[in-house]
Formats: C-alpha cells, sequence, structure tokens
C-alpha cells in the first residue's frame, strides 16, 4: 500500500499499523496525523511532490493486537512493505514511531533516535533514513512536536541525495598507545591546536578518562586513574594535562564547563581558556527544550546517537567501550559547537553569548570553586533551633492524635499518615491511581476539610523536615566553605541556579530563608554588598500592560498592595508583614499569571492564611477591577502564542513555545516576560563586576565580596545606565530602580 506522488518521490515515510479512524477510510494516516507532519513539512519547504506514504501493516490493529494476528497475514504484510520500499528507491526512508524504526533499522527507542541520520538495513538496501516520532505520540505529548519540526528541517538537508555520511573520525585511545606516544600526541595538542573540544569521565569523585578532540575528527581518550601508571608516569601525564588546561591561548570547547572546572579544581587545576559552552549556546537558542549532549548532537550534528553506550562511570568494565565513548563525546561536542556558533550568528545572538562566556563564566568559576564561607557557631544555633521548632510540632500533633485516636504515628510516614487519615475518616487523594499524601495533596486537603487542624500540621512538619535537611544537614568542605554547581541557563525563564555539585556540596542558593542567610559569612575583612531591585516585578506589570493607574501608582510612589487589602478588607493600612497585606500583594500575581481562583486558596492557605474559594475569586476579581489591562496583557500573550508560539521579552530574547496551547501552557507565558527579562538583567549587571567579586547570583540579585564597601561608591557599574537599558513598551519606558544593601553577614545586611 503507497499514498502520494509515486513517480517523484524522493522521501517515503513508513508508517506502522492502522488505527480504528485510519481503518474505516484505510488510510495511511488520519488527516490530522497527517496534517501534524504535513504542517511540518510545508514549514521546511518540502513540496508534496517530494514525499509518499506506505505502511507496515495495513489493518487495523495495535501493538498489542498484532500479537493475535495470524502469522500468515503479519508475513505477507512485511514482504509487501519490503517490495513497495525497494520499488520506490527513495533517497531517505522516514520511520514514523518505535515500530517502523525497528523494522527498518533494527534499532530500539525512537526517542534516542529520532532526528538523526541512520542507514537502513541491508534488505532495504542501506537506504539513508532518518526516524521521526509518529504523529500519534505529537497528539499526546504535543511538546514533542518541537522535534517534528527539526526532524524535517534535517529531511530538507538531507533527501536531495541518497549519499549517507560515512564515520570517518579517528579515535586514538590509551589502551593502544605506549605512554610515550601518548605523551607525543599530549605534546601535538598543547603547541600544535589552537582550539580543543575536552571531556572527562568521572566515577567516585575522581576523574577516570581524560579526552580531547582536536576537531570533529581528531580525538584522544586516556584512561588517568593512578593505578593504570607507574608513579613517575602518573605524575608525568597529569603535569602534562595541566600545562594543556591552564594555558589561556588553548580555547576550550565543552559541555557543561562547570562540570569540567569543578574537577579540575578538585586536582589543583584551574580550567582557563573557557571559549564555548555547548550547553548554554543551545540554552540561549531553545530555552524550552532539553540540554543534554545527545539532544544538542541530535539537532546540530549529522552524527548518530550513541549515548547508550557508556553507562559504567562508576565501575568501568570495558575500557575499550568506554574510551571510545569519550571519543565520541568530544568529537560531538566540537561538531555542534561549529553548529551552534553559525545559529547564533544567525539569531544575532553572538556578541552576548561571547560576552557571556568571557566575563560571566569566569565569576561563575570563582563563586562555585571559592565558595562562602559557614560560621559553624551560627549554623549550629540555627540548626538547633529548626530542630527544636519541629521536635515541638511532631510533640503538639502526636498529642492530638493520641488523644482523638489513642495512637501516635511518624508524621514523615506517608504509609503511618494514611493509616490516620482513613481513622480520623480524611478520604485520602490519588495520583495516576494511587493514594498519595504528598505535600501538594495536603494543600488540597486544607480546603476539602478546613476545620482539620492535623492537614496544616503535616504540611508545617514537612517544610521544616525538608528545610533541615537541605538546609541545615548538609555537608561542607573542611575549611567552613559552602562549594556549589552554578548553571548560567537553568530553565525555560534563563534563570541562573545553583546546586548540590558533583561531589555532593552545595544547594540552591535562590529564594533563601533569613535564618539560612544567617550563617554565610563575608571573609575576614571583607563585606558583602547585594544588589537587587525594588518592586520590579509590579513595575514591570504594569508597563508590559499598559495600565495607566497602576503606572501612575508606581511613578507615585503609592504601596499597591496596601491599598488592595485596604479594599479587600476593609481595614486601612495593614502593616507590610501583616496576612492581609500577603494575601493582597499575592493576589497581583495570581492575577498577573492566570492563577485560578481555587489555587489561588490552596497556595494561600498553606502559606500565609486560610481563605475560601469565594474569597480567592474576589481578590482576584478586585485586581482586575482596579487594573484592567492585567487581564488584556493575558489576551495579548495568548493571541501572540496562537500566531506563531513565539514570545519575546524586553531586551529581544525570545522563546518558542512547543506545548498544547492550554491553560498550563499560558500560565507559564504569562510569568515569561518579567522572570526571562530579570534573568537577562542580573546576567548583564554580573558581567560589569571583576569576577573575583562574585560570591553569588540568584534569579534576581547579585552577592558581591570585597576588602572595603567604600571603592564601591565611586564604581560607575551601580549607575544602571551602563549596564541597564531604558525598557520601552508601547506605553511608556522605565527602568527598575536597584537596591544595594551591605553587611558582614548575608541574612542581615543593610540597605544603603
Amino acid at each position: 500500500m503507497i499514498e502520494g506522488n509515486i513517480r517523484t518521490a524522493k522521501i517515503l515515510f513508513v508508517s506502522d499499523y492502522m488505527r480504528n479512524d485510519e481503518a474505516a477510510f484505510h488510510t495511511i494516516l488520519s488527516d490530522q496525523r497527517r496534517s501534524i507532519l504535513v504542517g511540518a513539512l510545508n514549514r521546511a519547504g518540502i513540496p508534496e511532490a517530494d514525499y509518499a506514504f506506505t505502511i507496515i501493516f495495513p489493518f487495523e490493529t495495535s501493538s498489542e493486537g498484532l500479537v493475535k494476528e495470524s502469522q500468515d497475514k503479519k508475513t505477507l504484510a512485511l514482504m509487501n512493505c519490503k517490495k513497495v520500499i525497494n520499488d520506490l528507491k527513495p533517497n531517505v526512508i522516514v520511520p514514523l514511531g518505535e515500530m517502523a524504526l525497528k523494522y527498518i533499522t533494527g534499532l530500539e527507542k525512537i526517542q534516542n533516535h529520532k532526528c538523526t541520520v541512520l542507514k537502513a538495513k541491508a534488505e532495504f538496501g542501506g537506504i539513508k533514513t532518518i526516524p521521526l516520532l509518529h504523529p500519534e505520540h505529537i497528539q499526546k505529548v504535543w511538546e514533542d512536536h518541537a522535534y517534528m519540526s527539526f526532524g524535517c528541517s534535517r529531511l530538507k538537508s538531507e533527501y536531495h541525495s541518497k549519499e549517507t555520511r560515512q564515520d570517518s573520525r579517528c579515535f586514538r585511545l590509551s589502551l593502544d598507545l605506549s605512554f610515550s606516544q601518548i605523551m607525543k600526541e599530549l605534546d601535538v595538542i598543547e603547541f600544535g591546536s589552537n582550539e580543543i573540544s575536552l571531556d572527562f569521565e568521572t566515577g567516585r569523585s575522581q576523574i577516570n578518562t581524560l579526552g580531547i578532540a582536536r576537531d570533529d575528527q581528531n580525538a584522544i581518550a586516556i584512561e588517568c586513574l593512578p593505578d593504570k601508571w607507574n608513579i613517575i608516569e602518573f605524575h608525568q601525564l597529569w603535569k602534562k594535562v595541566r600545562d594543556i588546561l591552564e594555558n589561556p591561548r588553548i580555547k576550550k570547547v565543552c559541555q557543561n564547563a562547570m562540570h569540567e572546572s569543578q574537577f579540575c579544581s578538585l586536582y589543583g587545576i584551574e580550567l582557563k581558556g573557557i571559549s564555548f559552552d555547548t550547553m548554554v549556546a543551545f540554552k540561549m537558542l531553545h530555552p524550552n527544550l532539553e540540554m543534554g549532549l545527545d539532544n544538542i548532537c541530535r539537532l546540530y550534528t549529522d552524527l548518530p546517537y550513541w549515548k547508550d553506550e557508556g553507562k559504567d562511570w562508576n565501575d568501568v568494565r570495558n575500557w575499550r567501550d568506554h574510551l571510545l565513548y569519550n571519543c565520541k563525546d568530544t568529537t560531538s561536542t566540537f561538531q555542534a559547537k561549529t553548529n551552534l556558533e553559525i545559529a547564533l550568528k544567525e539569531r544575532s545572538l553572538w556578541e552576548q553569548y561571547e560576552t557571556y562566556i568571557a566575563s560571566l563564566y569566569p565569576a561563575m568559576q570563582d563563586m562555585s570553586n571559592a565558595g562562602i564561607l559557614i560560621s559553624k557557631e551560627r549554623l549550629e544555633d540555627a540548626k538547633a533551633e529548626v530542630n527544636k521548632e519541629l521536635t515541638h510540632l511532631k510533640e503538639s500533633f502526636n498529642a492530638e492524635t493520641k488523644e482523638r485516636f489513642g495512637l501516635e504515628i511518624n508524621p514523615n510516614s506517608p504509609k503511618q499518615v494514611k493509616s490516620l487519615f482513613r481513622e480520623a475518616k480524611i478520604k485520602i487523594p490519588t495520583k495516576m491511581g494511587k493514594e498519595t499524601v504528598g505535600k501538594d495533596a495536603l494543600k488540597k486537603l486544607t480546603k476539602t476539610y478546613p476545620k482539620e487542624a492535623l492537614i496544616p500540621a503535616l504540611i508545617k512538619i514537612s517544610d521544616l523536615t525538608n528545610e533541615l535537611e537541605t538546609y541545615y544537614n548538609f555537608d561542607y568542605d573542611e575549611d567552613n566553605r559552602l562549594r556549589f554547581s552554578s548553571s548560567m541557563f537553568h530553565n525555560e525563564f534563563g534563570e541562573f541556579k545553583t546546586s548540590e555539585n558533583p561531589f555532593g556540596k552545595g544547594f540552591d542558593l535562590s529564594g533563601l530563608y533569613k535564618k539560612t542567610k544567617s550563617f554565610l559569612m563575608a571573609d575576614e575583612g571583607k563585606e558583602f554588598l547585594e544588589v537587587s531591585f525594588w518592586k520590579a516585578e509590579q513595575t514591570y506589570l504594569a508597563y508590559d500592560s499598559g495600565d495607566q493607574k497602576m503606572i501612575s501608582m508606581i511613578r507615585d510612589g503609592k504601596d499597591i498592595p496596601e491599598m488592595l487589602a485596604t479594599r479587600m478588607f476593609n481595614k486601612a493600612f495593614p502593616h507590610p508583614y501583616s496576612p492581609e497585606y500577603r494575601i493582597a500583594e499575592s493576589a497581583i500575581y495570581a492575577a498577573a499569571y492566570g492563577m485560578s481562583p481555587r489555587a489561588f486558596s490552596i497556595q494561600t492557605s498553606a502559606t500565609i492564611r486560610g481563605i475560601s474559594d469565594n474569597d480567592a475569586k474576589k481578590y482576584i476579581s478586585i485586581i482586575f477591577e482596579f487594573f484592567p489591562k492585567l487581564k488584556q496583557r493575558q489576551e495579548r500573550i495568548q493571541s501572540k502564542l496562537r500566531s506563531d508560539r513565539t514570545l519575546k521579552n524586553l531586551i529581544g530574547s525570545t522563546a518558542t513555545f512547543y506545548d498544547r496551547l492550554n491553560d498550563d501552557l499560558f500560565k507559564r507565558a504569562y510569568e515569561w516576560g518579567y522572570r526571562s527579562l530579570m534573568s537577562d538583567l542580573i546576567k548583564q549587571l554580573s558581567v560589569h563586576i571583576r569576577p573575583n567579586l562574585i560570591k553569588a547570583i540568584t534569579n534576581d540579585s547579585v552577592l558581591i565580596q570585597e576588602e572595603s564597601l567604600e571603592i564601591f561608591q565611586d564604581i560607575d557599574w551601580i549607575d544602571a545606565r551602563l549596564w541597564h537599558p531604558e525598557l520601552k513598551t508601547l506605553t511608556g519606558s522605565f527602568k527598575f530602580q536597584p537596591v544595594c544593601k551591605k553587611g558582614t553577614t548575608w541574612g542581615n545586611l543593610e540597605r544603603i
């Protein structure tokens, strides 16, 4: 069975079997599924005359139903499909989905091989093959539509020729080389290379393999554990490695350079000359897509998937395969770098990218590897305070359970909490068909059982337990410093993130409690300076929505949450720390970002105080009553997404949203403009500061350390004009107001 223009088709799509709606009309793909694929082909510029469709099993069934079909029927279908393919002799075969991939290539896992250039099995003449996800999958997982589009773009560049890429890469493995040969190879790299791709394979907190590629064709992988070499060779090898890694003349290309930098730091080596990080480049280009090397190379190289080949880093049993895997990593990274650089220049992002790598990356290296000083005494005091509060909560909780039900439980045990709920006649929520008493489920139960005191107590106990484990019972180094890892583009908003480093130390520094910051200290004889913004989010929403009333209040310095709280609660001038004020402030963002009244009610009840769904609805309506342009802003964003699914923030960063157009997508899009803008401004601020002064970067602030903050009074970067452009909207221009605080303890800074 074949459909399409068989006389001119150069591309043959191979589907698996007919769904019931396809069998009803005896067609290979239903109208809706075909439109998903054809839409991507049209965007790629591939005309209808250039492709056709066939199917492996041209009858109604399913992947499970095939087992019940007669073997003769299946064999005949397979033979007919093979004949169609071999008679047509297309330039490219495109298997659609898992079953077709295995039939055409013998490979499995379509998610791994999608969009990559492969060869069909010998029985199909080894024809060039580019697998795509089946349109039925796209219907279910709409965000994977991105890979349908990228796959069709790959088709566009490949289908005019039958030629397949021959892998001509040359890999030199230390298993096959003498020590002197390895040292000669490293000499060539040190004295004859201007740019290299670098990758470490690590396990058990040490480097077991060093990989270096001189270009996208030539690489060496060296086993570098001490038991491989005698003591003299081992020291000579690492001295040569140090000379290469610390040479700033030799540019270094990495996938996640922070990982390499931190392992170098462990070995007393300062990695210099980082010129390109494929992870950062990819996230700048595609903030909504996964940034693993496999995904990057799927879209920016013509190399087949190889990541299944390396899985035993902690206990390497096949060193040849392990070293080959490393060579594939380094050469793939080098090839991806070349194509990513072209893409950055085409999108006018190259200059910005170079600035980040040249100025921001050294700051991230310094702050992550140097860390922040910890006061052990203050840490122990804070930990004791949290432990005391947690113990008191658990005792009070069990006193109530014992009085009411005659039992005591461990409130951190889901099994025991479920038993308690059954005893208390509380209906246990389910998720994916299974009972759950996780935090989100408990929050929802506060609405169903508003008078049940056990539920908010469990939420508080869970929060304090997590806080204790994350921020107080953590590992730090012997020199009393908290070290961590840093990511420049963590998510679709392009935000910074700090996290645990490869050695199990550190945590996320964004949104820390004041109590947590109380034991993070400036070095002796130095002070902190924190730079952030004042009422930035409200200012942004006012100007981005164009609501003149909100803009006037911002310009006049009026307190918007105070005004709203007075209206909501008929209570004049509530204190900024009062529940009424905090609810009013939260209502602004709940309304602006499309939160439902029930979700707002649950959030507020769990964090501030209980409010009913009706009250939540009333408070959100008051926001739109005062500031109607906030609603119009949402409508504008929705219209833009429906038009081309792309948003641009006020200084030009863009993101494409591939997910299905629904409320969840819209909520993320409503937030994207502000959060992406703030992350851009924080980066722009950071590149104007000497790298070794920065101690931490968060989503909305930069923490700086210097011997005397008097030096900052005359430094130009405090004047926002140098790093913070005037932000222009259709209703006016504005700038955020920088706020500076100083002190020797991060948790006790004073505004200056």
